[in-house]
C-alpha cells in the first residue's frame, strides 16, 4: 500500500480549549526527523464528547515507518 493508517480519539473539549493534535511520521526515531508532510487527517465519527479521528501517513516502500501522536497545549 502506499499509506499507513492511524486510529486515535480526541476530545472537543480539549480542542474548544486550543488543545492541537499533531500526527507525525518518522522513518529514523531522531530527534529532527518527525515530519507532517502527506499526513490527511479524516472524522470517522463525533460521540459528543469525542472525535473519533482516522489518519493516514504515506508509506516507505521497503523501509520502516513510525508514526506518534503529538498533543501540544495552548
Amino acid at each position: 500500500s502506499n499509506s499507513l493508517q492511524f486510529s486515535y480519539s480526541r476530545s472537543l473539549a480539549a480542542l474548544g480549549n486550543g488543545v492541537m493534535y499533531f500526527v507525525e511520521w518518522s522513518d529514523t526515531l531522531q530527534p529532527g526527523s518527525w515530519r507532517t508532510s502527506g499526513v490527511t487527517d479524516t472524522i470517522n465519527s463525533i460521540d459528543g464528547l469525542l472525535q473519533s479521528i482516522t489518519t493516514t501517513v504515506p508509506a516507505a516502500p521497503g523501509l520502516r515507518r513510525f508514526v506518534r501522536l503529538r498533543v501540544v497545549q495552548p
